[in-house]
């Protein structure tokens, strides 16, 4: 009864995907170097680290091939007030930890990458939805290091336009 119960599962999230339009093979997380790339049939987004700076270089529209941010802008990863000063991915300074990615449930790929900067540990996260221009991230901030931080007003989106915000929905074609 087990197996069967199994296949009928595995058959309805198939049948489910498909009448969502999600090919579980659509989205994907490829490194290359010291640089991410993200993506589905619909949305490609380059992440990277150089330099000990961390930040998006390009993020493509797929479907009219539109480069969403301004010729040589780069869109900055992450960002908080620690002990008053300002620490940014482009500001420099971080160092990789680890990069993780995998497949999730529905075939969406998350993908974390843990950075480093002095005593503040980073980890930004991506969700990359299959068949969609969804690309959801969030950023976790912690302390390891021996002296306390005051980490205040923490972000980690700018927009090519360079407002800054707490989230932000994208819709593409």
């Amino acid at each position: 009864m087990g197996m069967k119960l199994s296949c009928l599962c595995l058959l309805l999230t198939c049948i489910g995907n498909a009448a969502l339009g999600r090919d579980s093979a659509d989205a994907y997380v490829h490194r290359k170097g010291d640089a991410w790339v993200l993506g589905s049939s619909k949305v490609e987004r380059i992440v990277g680290l150089a330099g000990g700076r961390f930040f998006t270089s390009s993020w493509m529209n797929k479907s009219n091939s539109q480069e969403l941010l301004t010729e040589g802008m780069v869109s900055d990863e992450l960002r908080a007030t620690v002990d008053g000063r300002e620490v940014s991915g482009k500001s420099g300074g971080w160092v990789l930890v680890s990069a993780t990615n995998r497949t999730l449930v529905h075939g969406e790929v998350e993908l974390d990458i843990t950075l480093r900067h002095l005593g503040l540990e980073a980890t930004k996260s991506y969700v990359v939805y299959p068949g969609s221009s969804i690309i959801r991230e969030w950023v976790s901030i912690k302390n390891v290091g021996s002296a306390p931080l005051k980490i205040s007003e923490p972000g980690f989106l700018t927009s090519p336009a360079g407002s800054e915000h707490r989230s932000r929905l994208i819709s593409i074609g």
